[in-house]
């Protein structure tokens, strides 16, 4: 339904020789195939015809999103150095922008390329940098995303103390402002650093909660990772009946939710 809204949007707008509204519509398709179908070659084909126009336009400050979104396409396909490429022409055109809450999004963005590269140091300056800004661009969703991806940072090197410091923090400011999915996604990677620290119990009840969140939300991904989760513990608790029925309703929501992950 999604889809075909936002190509009547395309058709209309190409009827009515309307560039900035056909820009619009192909990013907001190509957002679709990001985020719900998961299909990156059409997203980036549809940012691709976006940025052309965007390019044309010189509409700087609709470009800076595109780049933003091209990087994510990327860094989902593994292509981390496109992926870099696309958030420094990002940053670098935000620079005439003057807009700190864009630079916060490209830097959270450019952390986790640096993360998934291995290279933590840099993607620790990232996300800090992100925390300096706090006060100046006051968007906690922003703060939230920083606070987590440093947990992961952390998790990385083993410090699971400073990991789940910075996961509640990150937690907190989500239940704040009521962002339920990613409240889920909190508790669900709070529930893995817990079975990382051998804390079963608080492993398993974080789990259960993210997958209670998730199925009020009808997140079939999210649902197909948390009975995944908990199908890991009971395996590891050697309940392997447990295990086997919710690893089986793990493998229903997976394919139900078109991921192929």
């Amino acid at each position: 339904n999604a889809l075909s809204k936002a190509n009547s949007k395309l058709d209309q707008a190409v009827k009515q020789q309307d560039q900035i509204a056909e820009a619009m519509a192909l990013k907001e398709i190509a957002l679709i195939h990001l985020t719900r179908t998961f299909n990156y070659d059409s997203a980036i084909k549809f940012l691709v015809q976006a940025l052309a126009i965007e390019d044309l336009l010189q509409r700087k400050d609709k470009l800076v999103f595109t780049y933003l979104a091209i990087a994510q396409v990327f860094e989902k396909v593994g292509n981390y150095p496109k992926g870099t490429e696309y958030l420094k022409l990002a940053l670098l055109l935000n620079e005439s922008q003057h807009n700190r809450a864009v630079d916060a999004l490209i830097l959270n963005e450019l952390g986790k390329i640096n993360a998934s590269k291995g290279q933590v140091e840099e993607a620790f300056e990232n996300y800090q940098l992100v925390l300096v800004y706090r006060d100046e661009i006051k968007r906690p969703k922003v703060d939230a995303e920083a606070l987590f991806n440093l947990a992961h940072l952390y998790t990385m090197q083993g410090k699971y103390n400073e990991a789940l410091q910075n996961h509640k923090l990150a937690l907190a400011i989500r239940r704040s402002i009521n962002d339920k999915k990613n409240e889920a996604q909190s508790l669900n990677d709070i529930g893995e650093l817990y079975g990382l620290m051998k804390n079963a119990e608080k492993a398993m009840a974080n789990h259960l909660v993210a997958l209670e969140i998730r199925q009020k939300l009808k997140d079939k991904k999210g649902i197909a990772e948390s009975y995944n989760n908990i199908g890991m513990e009971y395996y590891h608790q050697k309940n392997f009946n447990r295990a086997i029925a919710n690893l089986d309703l793990a493998l229903e929501a997976g394919k139900e939710s078109g991921d192929q992950h």
